[in-house]
């Protein structure tokens, strides 16, 4: 991604980044299997 020259704007775009990598995990989260899932919940313990 290019920087552009308006600070505000570059904050602010690497925000809607940060904001879309972590909806593509919550939707990883909901759709996987429910077993993967509590595996994995089990081993963050």
């Amino acid at each position: 991604r290019e920087k552009n020259q308006d600070p505000e704007l570059d904050e602010t775009l690497a925000h809607i980044e940060e904001l879309e990598e972590r909806i593509r995990v919550l939707e990883r989260i909901v759709t996987e299997n429910r077993t993967d899932l509590k595996r994995e919940i089990d081993g963050l313990k």
